[in-house]
């Protein structure tokens, strides 16, 4: 028996517009941030001659990749799955919404990340960092038995 090739259609290719389009906006929104920055501070930014600039800017995209491959792998996964659950409305309604929360997410702490920058000249992502070793500090002092009223 003779092999076949797979007939590729527009619908095929099809499945792979919600996945792009979410990479895109992602990558949309964090181009936004670092021009944002840019622009809003332009005196830290003022000793990049050309080529430092350009190289700035791609190292940041390099790094906006490897975060936005990150939070979008298990709905990238997804949506290219091969079998026909994968192709339902519903199915792909769910994890567009998983993109658009973590597209909301990363264009939040774009706005925070700013806003901390032009006070402190510095990126949030050292202080987000050192955080993550204080988590169990900061449950126990939110927790109900630490928030007791003081006897009058």
């Amino acid at each position: 028996m003779e092999a076949r090739e797979p007939h590729v259609t527009a619908r095929s290719w099809a499945c792979f517009a919600l996945p792009v389009g979410m990479v895109l906006a992602h990558l949309v929104v964090y181009s936004l941030g670092r021009v944002g920055l840019y622009f809003a501070w332009p005196t830290h930014f003022a000793e990049l001659d050309g080529r430092r600039l350009t190289s700035a800017l791609l190292q940041g995209t390099r790094f906006d990749l490897s975060i936005v491959a990150l939070s979008l792998a298990p709905a990238l996964v997804a949506l290219v799955l091969p079998w026909s659950f994968a192709a339902s409305r519903r199915w792909r309604a769910a994890w567009g919404w998983w993109g658009y929360a973590t597209l909301v997410l990363a264009a939040g702490l774009l706005i925070g990340d700013a806003c901390y920058f032009g006070l402190v000249h510095r990126h949030i992502g050292v202080e987000l960092a050192a955080l993550e070793d204080d988590v169990d500090l900061l449950v126990g002092m939110a927790s109900p038995t630490t928030c007791r009223r003081s006897p009058r």
